[in-house]
């Protein structure tokens, strides 16, 4: 009902007249251009799915020392509490191994799920250019893993940096955080001559004891750090032509002393892109290859160790053209990737393997009717292959086509409708297909039996929104924009640990156990977002919540998310530089698998300066306060990861020169 008021508001008020001479804030978070979700530049609100994209002031005003920081302020995005080496994300309530993320183009295929499991996304936020989250099925043109939706980062590089007119640049930045007793730090030197441009970049992060949000505050005792080195070179010897490369090393070390834990890892990372657009309406390529090398260590009374190497090349072409009354942007493309498992110890839970996933897809964007009807279908054709080095157990392969459709109407310039169809899947993993234990401790024996017959685990989503943009609603400085998402999705094949036979003595001192495809489930989601300025204030609303209408196992999650509600409003001093701005986090209360978590309102304050001229030109600092009133909750997320992030007050200061 909640949402049905909303959307019945928001059409009224795009037939409203609007007021004389409008131009409206040019800052609006809901403007802009996303490319994630149809692989080519398409306009943020009209586009037919549920997405974001945060850049520019609107990730300077995070103020985040972690990736996940910046993740957790959209919708549709959970963030498992702890430190940053375990903290992950979940889009619509499905786990990290159905998110496929992405870091300039290319795919980053580590998960884990066997033993303890770690995040995914290696990237220093001083790094970050933009993020785009596409949320629900992006199988058709992404891929294996995409039923939760994908998160794309885009790195920085030289020209993003450099002031008109200039040749040489850098810029410096030190912080330190209280929640977590870090310090930390970053560097950037940035030069261009003639047609090739050259980024180098250094960060480390220290860590000490972490205070929760636990009732009694307890401290964690921590000792940690982690650091970030990348060298991106561009060579562009016309508008038409790009070449880059990139090298990065990401090193991070943790010491629990109180549980005798630890955890250790570094990855290496290499990339290259080509882009080709001559200015051709058939040609405007784009390929990346990439390389990379991840190696784990850890102690939590027993010893893990991994070594995960990934190799892929993703190519793409867009081609754009008109047949009669239509006008047609087609994208044809393919990716492949090869991982490679290899356990470092003994270790049952990190079987040696190989995965390898490719596919070739198609996307024809058909606008009719002046653009005011627009109709996107595409076909992706996917297979993979999991092998087990130490198994007996066989091989498992399989392959199968994901459709996507959707139809777009707008039938005002203020005023737009969506629905869409698509079908997406998700391989299973090497580490859930051939993990294998024969473990006897008089009288128990304990056995995990390899399954290499798993199947994908399948999703078919129907989706339906609308849009609402509004310039001179009330006065010539003000913009509305508004959307609103309503899904309904079946998930067939969830891939689960199901105990074939269990303890029961003295009858049997036996559990025999087996990863297999046992549940099914249906799910809707309701996802809205509103945001208003007018001048230099802005506001930005939003909510999220997933029901699980139907399980075959029901004591099972689902994919379930308690509603969760953001508001974030803003005012700019242009003249000083000055922003300042509140945010809010209102989470439900929400029952799943027999465990109960409390409704929860968590505050969050921020100021950031920016020098604009004369001898402040280039300085900057900022205060960041989060969980202001201190509140103790436990934040939800497809696992339980205790308690969420105490009080916490951050600042940062920078030059750039």
């Amino acid at each position: 009902m909640f949402c049905k008021k909303w959307a019945v508001w928001m059409i009224t008020l795009a037939f409203l007249p609007p007021f004389a001479m409008a131009d409206g804030p040019k800052d609006l978070e809901m403007d802009g251009v996303v490319v994630t979700a149809t692989r080519t530049e398409s306009d943020l609100l009209r586009l037919p799915a549920s997405a974001d994209r945060l850049e520019g002031d609107a990730l300077k005003d995070r103020g985040a020392g972690d990736i996940t920081d910046i993740l957790s302020t959209l919708p549709g995005v959970d963030i498992s509490g702890g430190t940053g080496h375990s903290r992950q994300p979940a889009l619509r309530g499905l786990p990290e191994s159905q998110t496929i993320i992405k870091i300039d183009g290319a795919r980053e295929n580590y998960v884990q799920k066997a033993g303890d499991a770690q995040t995914t996304i290696l990237l220093d936020p001083d790094l970050l250019k933009a993020v785009e989250v596409v949320r629900g099925p992006a199988s058709t043109l992404h891929g294996g893993g995409g039923i939760g939706g994908v998160i794309a980062f885009t790195t920085k590089d030289a020209a993003d940096l450099l002031r008109p007119g200039q040749s040489f640049g850098a810029s410096l930045r030190a912080g330190a955080s209280t929640a977590d007793s870090s310090r930390d730090g970053s560097l950037m030197a940035y030069g261009r001559s003639g047609d090739a441009d050259l980024l180098a970049f250094s960060s480390y992060r220290d860590y000490g004891s972490y205070t929760s949000s636990d009732p009694d505050r307890a401290k964690t005792r921590l000792s940690g750090d982690r650091q970030q080195h990348l060298m991106k070179a561009s060579w562009i010897p016309d508008e038409g032509r790009r070449v880059s490369f990139s090298a990065s090393r990401y090193e991070q070390a943790y010491k629990y002393p109180d549980e005798g834990s630890w955890y250790e890892s570094e990855q290496n990372r290499f990339l290259a892109a080509l882009e080709l657009d001559p200015g051709s309406q058939w040609v405007d390529t784009r390929m990346t290859l990439m390389h990379s090398e991840r190696k784990e260590d850890q102690f939590n009374n027993v010893r893990n160790g991994l070594k995960f190497t990934s190799s892929g090349v993703d190519v793409q072409n867009a081609m754009r053209f008109a047949a009669g009354p239509t006008r047609h942007r087609v994208v044809v493309g393919g990716d492949f990737y090869k991982d490679e498992y290899a356990p470092q110890t003994d270790s049952w839970a990190d079987p040696p393997g190989e995965g390898r996933d490719g596919g070739l897809f198609i996307q024809d964007e058909m606008a009719l009717a002046d653009g005011k009807i627009l109709i996107i279908s595409g076909l992706r054709y996917t297979w993979f292959d999991r092998s087990g080095k130490r198994s007996d157990a066989g091989d498992g392969s399989d392959s199968r086509l994901n459709p996507r459709v959707s139809l777009s109407w707008n039938p005002l310039e203020s005023l737009g409708f969506y629905a869409s169809y698509a079908e997406a899947f998700r391989p299973p993993l090497v580490s859930e297909m051939y993990t294998e234990l024969d473990f006897m401790n008089p009288p128990v024996h304990i056995r995990v039996l390899a399954n290499p017959d798993l199947k994908p685990e399948t999703a078919k989503t129907r989706e339906f929104g609308m849009h609402v943009s509004r310039n001179g609603l009330f006065s010539h400085r003000d913009a509305l924009r508004f959307k609103a998402v309503w899904f309904i999705e079946d998930i067939e094949d969830l891939i689960s640990i199901k105990t074939l036979k269990d303890l029961d003595p003295p009858h049997s001192f036996e559990r025999i156990v087996q990863t297999v495809n046992i549940e099914s489930a249906k799910r809707q989601g309701y996802e809205l977002a509103a945001t208003y300025g007018i001048g230099d204030f802005g506001m930005l609303f939003t909510y999220a919540k997933v029901d699980n209408r139907e399980s075959s196992d029901k004591d099972s999650w689902a994919g379930a998310t308690p509603g969760v509600f953001q508001s974030r409003i803003h005012y700019h001093f242009v003249e000083t530089g000055l922003r300042l701005g509140w945010h809010g986090r209102f989470v439900e209360s929400f029952k799943a698998e027999g465990k109960t978590w409390e409704s929860h309102n968590i505050h969050g304050l921020f100021a950031r300066w920016e020098g604009r001229s004369g001898s402040l030109d280039g300085l900057s600092a900022g205060i960041f306060v989060d969980n202001l009133l201190d509140e103790s909750y436990r934040a939800y997320h497809f696992k339980d990861s205790g308690a969420g992030i105490g009080r916490n007050l951050r600042v940062s200061f920078g030059y750039r020169f």
